[in-house]
C-alpha cells in the first residue's frame, strides 16, 4: 500500500512538473524583442531591448486585426501589443484592463490612435526600422497604403519608433541618422542627419521621399543619460547636416537628433536616436547570456520552484503513510 501511494504521488509530481514548465516555454517563443523610442514632446522613453508578448493587447480589450489590408493573416505581435505594453510600462499598477482606455484609444475596426499617453489625439504615428509601414500597390493618388497599428507585425531585431507630432498639420521632419556603429575611444566621428515631412510623403514611392530629403541643420544632437531617461545637448547640426563629436571612454551610447525649427524648412524635427558602441564594455562571450539561455535559466528557475514546493507536499502526504 505504502510504495503503491508513493508511486502515484511520484507520478503526479512529474506530470505537475511537466504542465508547470509548459507555459513558459511557450510563452517564450510568443516574445518578441525590439528597440522601443516613444517621444511626448520633452517626455521620452528608450527602451533598447523591449520585449512585448503576443496576445498582450488582447489581455486588456483591445482588438488585433485578423487579417491586414492586403488580406494576409496578422499573426505574431503587432505594434498595438506593444503600444500597450509601452503603457504598462509607463503606468504600472494603474494600467489596468480596466483604465487601459483613460490611456490608450485604438479603434477596433480601423486600427487608428485616439488616445495615447492619456492624450486624446489623432495628431500621432509609429515607423518600423525608420519608415511607415505600408503595402506595395500604388493607389490612383500615387501612394501606398499604411498599415495600423493592430495590423503591423514586428520582428525580433526591430526598431519602433512611437511619436507625437509637434505641427498641428503634422509637418514635422522625420530625421535619417548616420553615424559609425562603431568607434574607438577618443576617435572624432561625424553624426549626419537628413529629413523629410514623413506625415506628409511617408507613403510616397522612394523617389519621391528621396526629392523632399534636406539637411537637418540646426537640429539638435543629444546624448541619452544612462538611465536612458534624460538627454543633454552635445550640439547642433551645421549647414550640411553634420556634427563632429567623440567619447572618451568605453561604452554603449544612444545618440539622438531633434529640433524645433531644422533645415532650411525650419520645422519641427521628431526624436530619432541610433547606437553608437564606443570600444566595448561588453563583458567576455561565456559571463554574458544569450537571449535563449536567458530564457532557458528563467524556465529552470520557475520549475525548480514548482518541483521543491510539490517535492515537500509529497515528503509531507508521503510520511503520513509511514
Amino acid at each position: 500500500m505504502k510504495t503503491t501511494m508513493k508511486k502515484a504521488l511520484a507520478a503526479l509530481l512529474a506530470l505537475v512538473m511537466l504542465c508547470g514548465a509548459m507555459p513558459f516555454a511557450f510563452a517564450a517563443e510568443d516574445d518578441v524583442t525590439v528597440a522601443l523610442l516613444f517621444s511626448h514632446g520633452d517626455k521620452f522613453c528608450l527602451i533598447p531591448e523591449f520585449t512585448v508578448a503576443d496576445g498582450a493587447a488582447e489581455a486588456y480589450g483591445y482588438t488585433v486585426a485578423e487579417t491586414d489590408l492586403t488580406g494576409a493573416p496578422v499573426n505574431g505581435v503587432t505594434v498595438l501589443d506593444a503600444l500597450v505594453t509601452l503603457h504598462k510600462e509607463l503606468y504600472g499598477d494603474a494600467f489596468t484592463a480596466e483604465t487601459a482606455e483613460n490611456y490608450l484609444v485604438v479603434a477596433p475596426d480601423t486600427g487608428y490612435i485616439t488616445k495615447i499617453d492619456g492624450v486624446a489625439t489623432i495628431n500621432v504615428s509609429f515607423t518600423v526600422n525608420d519608415a511607415f509601414v505600408h503595402d506595395d500597390e500604388i493607389s490612383e493618388w500615387g501612394t501606398y497604403t499604411g498599415f495600423s497599428c493592430n495590423e503591423t507585425v514586428l520582428k525580433d531585431g526591430d526598431k519602433l519608433n512611437v511619436f507625437f507630432y509637434q505641427d498641428s498639420y503634422a509637418m514635422d521632419l522625420y530625421p535619417l541618422i548616420e553615424a559609425p556603429e562603431k568607434v574607438d575611444p577618443g576617435e572624432e566621428f561625424t553624426v549626419s542627419a537628413t529629413g523629410y515631412f514623413i506625415g506628409w510623403y511617408g507613403y510616397s514611392p522612394a523617389d519621391t521621399i528621396a526629392e523632399m530629403i534636406e539637411p537637418l541643420s540646426d537640429a539638435e544632437v543629444v546624448l541619452f543619460s544612462d538611465d536612458l531617461k534624460t538627454v543633454t545637448t552635445l550640439g547642433t547640426l551645421d549647414d550640411t547636416g553634420a556634427l563632429t563629436i567623440s567619447f572618451e571612454e568605453a561604452g554603449t551610447y544612444w545618440v539622438g537628433v531633434r529640433g524645433e525649427e531644422a533645415g532650411e524648412s525650419g520645422a519641427p524635427a521628431i526624436l530619432n536616436a541610433v547606437c553608437v558602441q564606443v570600444g566595448t564594455d561588453e563583458p567576455p562571450v561565456d559571463e554574458q547570456p544569450s537571449l535563449f539561455q536567458r530564457v532557458i535559466n528563467a524556465v529552470k528557475d520557475a520549475v525548480q520552484k514548482v518541483i521543491d514546493f510539490f517535492r515537500s507536499v509529497f515528503d509531507t502526504i508521503a510520511g503520513l503513510f509511514k
